[in-house]
């Protein structure tokens, strides 16, 4: 599976031929949400032997868990997620339905289909280390990276490669998962993270798990001059969009 008992390390299993099923739960509290999962599902065997990986992203006010599962165990890991919904109480959204998992294809091209894939569950795997490390830290290094390291990787003509290196080493020191990498995984995973084309936005997967609402994507922000947005400007948009947390100045992984 691609999270451990321990929560350290595993292998991705993951592959391009693998079904994606897809379930909902409310995402009133992201930490609460996070450890039901964890405790009611994730952690099971059943769990374990039928799924080889999942990612987490949002949905309005859902936490939306897409899940891969191979062919052959498509219609098993189906009943086992149908039974976890079921007995998911006031957590489970029923205005979403649960789907069952189906060959689809996620990526803009068959080459970047798995690399896109080990994508997901890599950033669902370093995500929930922030997560539990600190929320407000994990809420606050999405925010760093969309308003502050994207602009400059965007203009191109901007020295980053300090704002790089303060990416991974916050990271590292964050995440069990990340750090215990190999460290030609931890370089793929940061060059998908911030990647300076904006059309290949791999980074919303994150921003949108963790933060919720992602500027880039709502249109608030594009490639020009966005990078001179204030602190003060971002923390209005915070506000705005009734995120709880906000960037202080000067703030770096």
């Amino acid at each position: 599976m691609c999270i451990s008992k321990t929560g350290v390390h595993v292998s991705l299993i993951v592959s391009d031929s693998d079904y994606v099923g897809i379930f909902f739960l409310k995402r009133l509290n992201l930490a609460s949400a996070i450890e039901y999962l964890e405790a009611s599902l994730l952690d099971e065997p059943e769990f374990e032997e039928l799924v080889t990986g999942f990612f987490l992203s949002s949905k309005n006010h859902s936490l939306r868990v897409s899940y891969f599962t191979s062919p052959r165990n498509a219609a098993r890991a189906d009943k086992m997620i149908r039974h976890f919904t079921g007995s998911s109480g006031q957590l489970q959204d029923t205005k979403l339905d649960v789907r069952a998992p189906k060959p689809i294809w996620l990526s803009h091209g068959k080459q970047y289909e798995l690399p896109f894939r080990r994508f997901l569950v890599n950033y669902t795997r370093v995500g929930l280390d922030l997560i539990h490390s600190s929320l407000v830290y994990a809420q606050q290094l999405m925010i760093w990276l969309r308003f502050v390291l994207l602009p400059r990787l965007y203009e191109r003509n901007t020295d980053v490669a300090g704002l790089l290196d303060a990416l991974s080493e916050g990271l590292a020191r964050r995440s069990p998962i990340y750090s215990s990498m190999p460290l030609v995984e931890r370089n793929q995973f940061i060059e998908d993270l911030t990647d300076p084309n904006p059309k290949r936005d791999w980074a919303h997967m994150m921003v949108n798990f963790i933060l919720g609402p992602d500027p880039h994507q709502t249109g608030v922000l594009n490639t020009g001059g966005f990078r001179f947005w204030t602190i003060r400007r971002i923390n209005e948009w915070l506000a705005r969009n009734n995120l709880l947390v906000s960037l202080p100045q000067g703030w770096n992984p």
